[in-house]
């Protein structure tokens, strides 16, 4: 019935000049899509072009409110749409999709004059992005064909966009000087209030995780925004912000811990960038700082808790590491295929394999859904389907049982049952890549757990027995009977 009414609602507005008749063509078209309630239905209606045909069709947006139809029509399409049914909307030739009308309409009202459809557009285009990144072909295609020219100009010109907004808050500020009157006000707050919207904007675009949509857009921020607007100010004014940041640093008023924190970490980037720009006062400041902070070190020495100062240290200093993760997917028996990140991490002598999905929420932060031991994975490619990846899973506590009596040391069971995980990743290329990183990390574990123990891994057990003529190792050459707490130390770990 849907292949009826779209073939029909085709021909209605080939022959149709009326916007009424289109705009109410288009609404009635929503409230349909809206209500299909079945993965049949939406493959049945999206099948045979008829909404490409829709899409694409001629109208006359100066008349009326048509605009406003269109893009509900066009959010409704969305809305359905999924990493395996956007296959459905796209022209491909050969091994590149060349059409995407979806998008590319949508587009054309990225700047439109009326708040409500930007808003529309932006959440639209948004959510072809976090659609399209997935592990199918046809998501790579579509990634491909929205970050490659001319669909990518869209980024630039929204980059450009932002960079004239703040050209023009320069120009409002300057004006505003000495006379800053109610009206200049809100016109300064409205200004600010675009720039902040937009940036917003970029942030939920880099959020989406896809490392050459994430790549394009920083290329646009960097180059059309970041340095040509900021560059000048920070050559111009570098000492005197540096000034200001050290000043921070070497204040011996109370100052949050947070504050300071965001003070290191934006002048270790100022000095990186620009080189060696501290001039005497400023080197003066910067010692004055490192001297505050070796006096408290040492107040933190002298307290109860001196103990805790490297855990904590270690520990801090881990947190603000990121871990690289590599895409995938799993099957787990209750939920189906879940698509993660894994993420293999040895620090010290303890060593895990993260499986991580994306925070719903927080930028650049993750949920762990599950965690295995490093050692003991073993991870094998699979020899017909080179893009598995099977791992075995032992437990992380070996689950030693002590007997009470003297002389029984410990119990273990005859046999420890091994889980195992098949990791499916987008290709043979990127599962090879998982391999080799969790067999580094193993490596770095396995390396500090033999640095460890590496007292009791001496070739020559004598190595540091006293000798001479009455020696303990003289003694044991020659076959003489000695203490054996000597040796004690020494073959403790045998027993």
């Amino acid at each position: 019935m849907e292949n009826q009414v779209l073939a029909e609602f085709v021909r209605l507005l080939k022959i149709s000049n009326n916007s009424r008749i289109e705009a109410t063509l288009l609404q009635y078209l929503s409230i349909m899509i809206q209500n299909l309630d079945s993965e049949h239905a939406i493959y049945y209606c999206f099948s045979n072009d008829y909404i490409n045909n829709i899409i694409i069709h001629q109208f006359d947006f100066d008349r009326g409110d048509l605009a406003q139809y269109y893009v509900s029509f066009l959010r409704a399409v969305s809305n359905k749409l999924n990493s395996d049914t956007i296959c459905l909307l796209v022209k491909v030739h050969g091994d590149a999709v060349v059409s995407f009308p979806l998008f590319t309409e949508a587009l054309k009202f990225a700047s439109h004059e009326e708040k409500m459809i930007q808003t529309a557009i932006r959440s639209l285009a948004l959510g072809k992005y976090y659609v399209s990144f997935g592990y199918a072909v046809c998501d790579d295609m579509v990634h491909q064909y929205i970050t490659t020219p001319p669909v990518s100009k869209y980024f630039s010109d929204m980059v450009l966009r932002v960079r004239h907004q703040c050209f023009n808050l320069d120009v409002l500020v300057h004006a505003s000087q000495g006379t800053c009157t109610h009206e200049k006000r809100k016109q300064l707050l409205f200004q600010v209030d675009k720039i902040i919207n937009d940036l917003y904007y970029f942030k939920d675009i880099l959020d989406v995780g896809n490392s050459r949509l994430s790549g394009l857009v920083t290329e646009n921020l960097l180059s059309l925004l970041v340095f040509p607007v900021l560059h000048p100010l920070l050559t111009s004014r570098q000492s005197n912000i540096l000034n200001a940041l050290l000043k921070v640093l070497a204040s011996k008023a109370p100052i949050s811990v947070l504050i300071k924190w965001h003070t290191g970490w934006f002048l270790q980037k100022l000095l990186i960038v620009g080189g060696n720009m501290l001039d005497d006062h400023n080197l003066e400041l910067f010692s004055i700082a490192y001297e505050q902070s070796r006096q408290q070190l040492e107040k933190e020495l002298d307290g109860c808790w001196f103990d805790s100062i490297p855990d904590t240290l270690r520990n801090e200093w881990m947190s603000c590491k990121t871990a690289s993760g590599v895409p995938c997917r799993i099957a787990f028996s209750n939920a189906g295929f879940r698509n993660v990140y894994a993420i293999p991490v040895a620090t010290v002598i303890s060593g895990r394999l993260l499986l991580v999905k994306k925070h719903p929420f927080r930028s650049q932060r993750g949920v762990v859904l599950t965690m295995a031991p490093l050692a003991g994975l073993s991870p094998k490619i699979d020899e017909v389907h080179p893009i598995w990846l099977h791992l075995r899973i032992r437990e992380f506590d070996p689950k030693f049982v002590s007997n009470k009596k003297k002389g029984y040391h410990s119990n273990m069971p005859s046999h420890v049952a091994d889980g195992k995980w098949t990791l499916g990743f987008q290709d043979a290329k990127a599962c090879e890549a998982a391999r080799l990183l969790i067999l580094e990390e193993i490596r770095k574990q396995r390396s500090n757990v033999e640095s460890l123990l590496s007292p009791l891994l001496h070739n020559d057990i004598l190595e540091d027995v006293p000798n001479g003529p009455d020696g303990l190792k003289s003694k044991i050459i020659e076959g003489q009977k000695v203490n054996p707490s000597y040796l004690a130390g020494k073959i403790c770990f045998i027993c």
